[in-house]
């Protein structure tokens, strides 16, 4: 057996030279790609209370191609409540440049933006999207020369959680990242639901007060707790560590030396669905993996029927902190 495993070693050595040396002189293998026959592909994320539906729609397109998405003709979308038609529209697309994806580096607090244009098609919905746990929303979208696609979510459990904020404390922010090593550490107090299995997302949006006048800004939370992901611009967790059990999360808001504190902070706790966890997921190794050649190929997740993209609901809960 040994000296098999050696010949066998010393076969791919020898394979591998040769085709080394092959293309270091100059070997040309063509291989023509299959034809590319495009589908559809949506992205829409929905969060209960929500008002208007926006549905990003385009089409894939092959490895080679070029150039900036265009908007597929005669798009009609159907908007289904628990398996009963809620309603349908074809309305004209509105080109947007758009976040599609960020993350905030966790050594330096710094925030990579990945910006795509896509065409959403916006509706106002006869009722707002429902918080209540279970219920199923569906969507069915359609356009001449595609095959119509679908896909279906379900609205997870409600966020049952409370927020705390020790105020300027020493934290991990480092000085020579031109951080503040004092900010704000705030405990999140989270009351899982047993045998669920639940998400959650995590974001602020801080409260400020310039020259008399107030703003909002998004604040970037950090954690060393290697259960976090950082996902839009959040930090997104998984009970599968504290299923059914009270879970208080530590997080960090590092400020820039000299940075304005805000005088509000409003946190808020989504619930997530698994397939949004399933997309950030594969979005991360995607990423992840861009440059390096000895990275396996990373196909990204959807949960659209005859197509491409992500239909997801989300549960949300605001709490608002005076700082």
């Amino acid at each position: 057996m040994k000296n098999l495993i050696i010949y066998s070693l010393v076969l791919i050595g020898t394979l591998s030279l040769t085709s080394c040396d092959k293309w270091l002189n100059g070997q040309v293998i063509n291989y023509d790609l299959p034809e590319h026959t495009p589908v559809l592909a949506l992205y829409n994320y929905s969060i209960s209370g929500e008002n208007v539906i926006d549905v990003r729609v385009g089409t894939s397109v092959g490895i080679l191609t070029d150039g900036e998405p265009q908007p597929v003709d005669d798009i009609a979308i159907k908007l289904y409540k628990n398996d009963v038609l809620q309603q349908s529209w074809s309305s004209e697309p509105t080109y947007t440049v758009d976040t599609l994806w960020s993350w905030t580096n966790p050594q330096t607090g710094v925030t990579e933006y990945y910006v795509d244009s896509t065409f959403s098609y916006q509706e106002p919905l006869t009722e707002p999207i429902s918080n209540e746990m279970g219920t199923k929303y569906s969507i069915e979208v359609s356009a001449p020369g595609y095959e119509t696609i679908y896909s279906e979510g379900v609205v997870p459990s409600n966020v049952s959680a409370s927020v705390s904020i020790s105020k300027d404390v020493p934290v991990d922010g480092r000085e020579e990242w031109g951080q503040d090593e004092i900010g704000d550490r705030y405990s999140i107090a989270i009351n899982d639901e047993a045998g669920v299995e639940n998400n959650y997302l995590i974001s602020a949006t801080g409260i400020y007060t310039s020259n008399g006048s107030k703003h909002e800004q998004r604040i970037y939370f950090n954690s060393n707790d290697p259960i976090f992901e950082y996902a839009d611009g959040g930090l997104l967790v998984s009970d599968r560590s504290f299923d059914g059990k009270s879970k208080t999360l530590e997080l960090e808001h590092w400020f820039q030396l000299q940075e304005q504190r805000p005088d509000e902070v409003k946190v808020t706790i989504y619930a997530v669905a698994k397939p949004y966890m399933d997309f950030n997921e594969s979005m991360n190794k995607y990423w992840n993996s861009d440059g390096n050649p000895f990275a396996e190929p990373v196909v990204l997740y959807s949960n659209v029927e005859n197509g491409l993209g992500l239909f997801t609901i989300s549960n949300l809960k605001e709490i608002d902190i005076v700082r």
